[in-house]
């Protein structure tokens, strides 16, 4: 399978994931998740770490993978890519700090996490030989 598929489709499976996690937040009685153990998604979704800057971080995921989408598959500018990467981990660290320190797991936002991780490795995969090379 061609690199810019797979890229392609993380990203698309991102986006879905985070548009789930944006209509949970705009409507509760959506959410359908496991709620045992360190199991919470609701914990998560509404604690005080679920929003930066008054902007829920799922919105945020689902910005970031529309623009990715763009950014990876289309755009050929490096330093974009190197900022869209910083953002994407950024976001990941954050909610993977958030649910470490509630001490809940939203499956759903863990699921958002690891497409965000892979989408940025497949990147770097795809484009090692377009990103700058330093000696």
């Amino acid at each position: 399978m061609d690199k810019r598929m797979v890229l392609a489709a993380i990203i698309l499976l991102a986006a879905i994931d985070a548009a789930y996690l944006v209509a949970v937040q705009l409507s509760p009685g959506l959410l359908y998740c496991y709620t045992s153990g360190p199991f919470n998604c609701a914990g998560v979704l509404e604690s005080a770490y679920s929003h930066v800057f008054g902007i829920p971080m799922s919105f945020l995921g689902l910005i970031w993978s529309i623009i990715a989408f763009y950014i990876f598959i289309k755009s050929r500018n490096s330093t974009l890519h190197f900022i869209w990467i910083i953002a994407g981990a950024g976001g990941v660290l954050y909610s993977l700090t958030a649910m470490t320190l509630l001490w809940e797991i939203c499956e759903y936002c863990l699921a958002l996490d690891v497409l965000i991780s892979l989408t940025i490795i497949t990147f770097l995969w795809k484009w090692k030989a377009v990103l700058p090379q330093h000696s």
